[in-house]
């Protein structure tokens, strides 16, 4: 009986007239009010409308998202964006974005600043900090109807704060370690009332670097020195038409640890094989590193070496338990290339040929000098951490950035300068008819300078990540 009494009160309740409930309503409406989502206006479809009202998978954020939220960088941005991620060569949404990197190679994803192309996704990304920007746009799946050339991944959209018909300014510093800093500061208003408007905008970031270079006399690795500023004029000569350009001046300069000429964080020579004699990440207990070709050694006539230094068969199999380095555990390497599997075994120090030749060319294409071998005791010597190795040599408990440590030859300098001005017309035909003409012009100078062949470098000649 109580339960065919409560099915017919909570009936009663949603059948009840709207009457009722009036009053609370009208009570709460304030705080009704309050909670509405914000209506974020994009420009996904070349026409100004809600995000809710895009028929597009994206995700925007303001210029007061982007400043409560401290965002700076791509490496930033991409921990609020679903489906995208920062990858080595560029932005990759979805899975498509760049394979490798390459002068004049073109991206996956496409990136627009102020409605007009731009080359690559990382200028536009780190222009200023995002300091004075509008808002940013990210159009998840091909884009190619609206956008066109690269769009197959998807599209981002930079909009960058206008001129405004009132006076304002701000000015901001940042500080932080590693002798962080940073300069911001815009200001904003009217030239001629009613015609003419500008807004002027300025950074410069500076920074020590983090990692620390042991070889004397070079600085310390992954410092900057970022400056950029900009200008935009809006000017309205009718009222149905508005003519805004935008200019802007970047230089860039970074000692890097991605460069081939600084060897930041050592991984594993052979491959992430655990070395089989220490266990440790890292192999100290082999004279060098690299690899060696060899046949198949699945196939029944794979033909075998007589001995660890047996060289007669081009491309023997070394039977394991001849060094230690060579063992059940990691009898040979496989990999996949240009469709073909390849297989390879670790090169045998003092037998296998190492390094260059006398003439300078390479005897073996990615054998080098293990210069951490038998160094297993000092953990300084391999190169990795500023920091010992505890327990068993497996790990190193709560490493940090600026606990790197390198031995470079000096060479690992990038450059960019960078000058770009754009254009964006619009003129109101009718109410429900618009013209608009952009355009945009981009110099980008890349200046790099790395040992890439490493022969300056004689310490510190490993892989990178």
């Amino acid at each position: 009986m109580k339960e065919h009494l409560g099915v017919i009160a909570i009936a009663g309740i949603l059948l009840a007239p709207p009457a009722l409930f009036a009053e609370e309503t009208d009570e709460g409406s304030e705080d009704a009010g309050r909670r509405q989502f914000e209506e974020i206006v994009v420009t996904a479809e070349r026409r100004e409308s809600t995000v809710q009202d895009t028929a597009i998978a994206i995700t925007a954020f303001t210029g007061e998202f982007i400043e409560d939220f401290g965002l700076r960088n791509q490496e930033d941005l991409q921990n609020y964006l679903p489906a995208t991620t920062i990858q080595p060569y560029d932005l990759s949404i979805r899975g498509v974005g760049r394979l490798f990197r390459a002068l004049g190679g073109d991206p996956g994803v496409a990136t627009y600043f102020d409605g007009a192309y731009s080359e690559d996704f990382g200028i536009a990304s780190t222009e200023g900090g995002l300091f004075d920007i509008e808002r940013i746009e990210f159009l998840r799946g091909p884009q190619g109807t609206l956008y066109g050339r690269n769009g197959v991944g998807g599209a981002v959209n930079f909009h960058s704060k206008k001129p405004t018909d009132e006076f304002e300014g701000e000015l901001r510093a940042n500080v932080g370690s590693f002798n962080t800093r940073e300069m911001f500061g815009v200001v904003s208003g009217p030239i001629i009332e009613g015609v003419l408007n500008a807004r002027l905008n300025g950074v410069k970031r500076t920074r020590d670097g983090f990692m620390d270079d042991v070889q004397p006399g070079n600085p310390d690795i992954n410092d900057y020195g970022d400056e950029n500023y900009s200008l935009a004029l809006e000017w309205l000569p009718l009222d149905n038409l508005s003519v805004l350009v935008r200019g802007n001046e970047r230089s860039y300069r970074r000692s890097m640890s991605g460069a081939q000429g600084a060897g930041a964080i050592v991984i594993s020579e052979q491959a992430g094989m655990r070395d089989p004699v220490t266990g440790g990440e890292r192999w100290v207990s082999v004279p060098v590193h690299g690899w060696r070709p060899i046949a198949d050694p699945t196939a029944a006539d794979a033909p075998m070496c007589a001995s660890a230094t047996d060289r007669s068969v081009p491309n023997c199999v070394v039977p394991t338990g001849l060094v230690p380095y060579i063992n059940d555990d990691h009898p040979w390497y496989s990999f996949t290339h240009n469709g073909l599997t390849r297989y390879a075994q670790p090169v045998v120090g003092g037998v296998d040929p190492v390094g260059l030749a006398p003439d300078g060319t390479t005897v073996s294409g990615f054998a080098r000098p293990n210069y951490a071998y038998q160094a297993a005791f000092d953990p300084g010597l391999q190169m990795l951490a500023d920091r010992s190795i505890q327990g068993d040599g497996r790990r190193i408990p709560e490493l940090g950035g600026d606990d790197l440590r390198g031995w470079t030859n000096g060479l690992q300098d990038e450059f960019f300068d960078h000058q770009a001005a754009y254009m964006n017309v619009t003129w109101d035909v009718l109410d429900n008819l618009t013209v608009k003409y952009i355009g945009a012009y981009t110099d980008y100078f890349y200046h790099r300078t790395t040992d890439d062949d490493r022969t300056g470098m004689p310490i510190d000649q490993q892989f990178y990540a």
